[in-house]
């Protein structure tokens, strides 16, 4: 069985894609029941092409960013144009970084503080964000709903570590996700939670996840093998084993799962190796 559609919609580049999309066709004054079906590809291609253009605008502008910096260093609106096309290509570490200088050379520029906040926030760093908003003293909102970000993290791990409420803690780590899909932390804990329930495709979609969210991740492809193996996917436990051993052909933990995968489909299909 696969995740379910809300599982999907988590990932933030496919989320964010179909919402610039969504917007595309709004602004187009598009009108989806008077689309005929032989139309549908040609739109879904300009779709496709709006979205280009704007990873491309994203690149040129942190490209003529990258140059402005290097003629005047101490020039914060050029870190923070960079800070903005790093966030719009999906490099929020480097957006930060940028951001963080922006608010060294400019400590009064609210937009920059507001962005590192709402970055921080995808990251699930909410102390930090906190402490931006509360800075700005202007967005009462934004600091009751990381307020209650924060007590839903705590609450949903007293669920799993005491009561062993898995159900409950999924549905916390939901609501985290959505708030945070760059913080690996939840979505490790979520899949934690969704094996405990059997729920073991959700967990692969969350495992993958995890190894692209973490780099050199040894562990996310041992356990994401190890897990297809109890599914009886062998193939598939096989092909993120073999990813564990590209990162580090050292390691013993998935060395030795890769030979007990290797036997058992040399028996089971007579695989040459």
């Amino acid at each position: 069985m696969k995740p379910s559609t809300e599982y999907y919609l988590f990932d933030i580049g496919i989320y964010a894609y179909s919402s610039l999309y969504l917007v595309l066709l709004h602004l187009l004054n598009f009108k989806p029941y008077l689309l005929a079906a032989t139309q549908a590809p040609s739109h879904l291609d300009l779709g496709v092409q709006f979205l280009a253009k704007g990873q491309i605008r994203a690149t040129r502008l942190c490209s003529s960013s990258i140059l402005a910096i290097e003629e005047n260093p101490n020039d914060y609106m050029s870190h923070y144009r960079r800070a903005t096309a790093f966030l719009a290509i999906g490099k929020g570490k480097a957006a930060l970084e940028d951001l963080d200088l922006v608010l060294q050379l400019r400590p009064d520029f609210a937009a920059a503080r507001s962005q590192r906040a709402g970055i921080l926030t995808k990251y699930g760093r909410f102390d930090e964000a906190l402490q931006e908003y509360e800075t700005m003293k202007s967005d009462v909102s934004k600091i009751e709903e990381l307020n209650k970000l924060k007590a839903a993290a705590v609450e949903a791990e007293e669920l799993v570590t005491h009561d062993e409420a898995y159900q409950e803690a999924i549905g916390l780590y939901e609501k985290l996700i959505e708030a945070c899909p760059w913080n690996s932390e939840f979505r490790k804990l979520r899949s934690d939670a969704l094996i405990a329930t059997g729920e073991y495709s959700k967990a692969v979609f969350d495992l993958k996840q995890l190894t692209k969210l973490i780099n050199d991740n040894t562990e996310g492809f041992l356990k994401l093998s190890l897990l297809y193996y109890r599914m009886a996917e062998d193939e598939q436990s096989l092909a993120e084993i073999r990813e564990c051993l590209k990162l580090d052909p050292d390691h013993k933990e998935c060395f030795a799962h890769y030979k007990k995968v290797i036997s058992k489909l040399v028996v089971k299909n007579g695989l040459s190796i």
